[in-house]
């Protein structure tokens, strides 16, 4: 496959050329326009920017993450960090950061900041959740429902006393 026309972001510098895709990996990126058989797919880039080996994350800059190092962890934490802006006002943020195991770390730490800061909002933790953590079944749907079976007490997590 070939990216014919684009705008090429790599090494430091922006010029027109093409980007041949040889299965999944990027097998050439030239300043210039190839000839290219018939049989191979051509995308036409004209106007748009291309840049080979980036993976974008609808990119904020990842804050110092470097999602290129190729390591679980940092790609993780750039994931996070984005999901994090893209979700703040959708209510999804609690159940990113209770799958991840977060939410119990974040709760801990901003309670714990503004307690020993001496706001008068905050109190200490009786509970701080975990990755496990269950939300209790309503007794309403309990009763409409004899099938269902409330969820065990939860647990405060054992990583940060309280």
């Amino acid at each position: 496959m070939k990216i014919l026309n684009a705008k090429i972001c790599s090494n430091g510098q922006i010029f027109d050329g093409e980007v041949t895709v040889d299965g999944e990996r990027i097998a050439s990126v030239t300043p210039k326009e190839t000839s290219s058989s018939s049989d191979e797919t051509i995308i036409d880039a004209k106007g748009m920017y291309v840049i080979p080996g980036l993976l974008d994350v609808h990119f904020h800059g990842c804050v110092g993450y470097d999602t290129c190092d190729a390591s679980k962890e940092a790609f993780d934490k750039a994931v996070y960090q984005e999901r994090s802006w893209e979700l703040l006002g959708e209510g999804q943020l609690y159940f990113d950061e209770l799958r991840t195991n977060r939410l119990g770390k974040n709760v801990y730490e901003h309670v714990r900041k503004y307690f020993d800061l001496g706001y008068y909002l905050y109190d200490k933790l009786q509970f701080v959740p975990q990755q496990s953590f269950l939300w209790k079944i309503p007794q309403t749907s309990l009763d409409s429902n004899p099938a269902l079976e409330q969820n065990p007490d939860n647990i405060s997590d054992p990583n940060y006393p309280i």
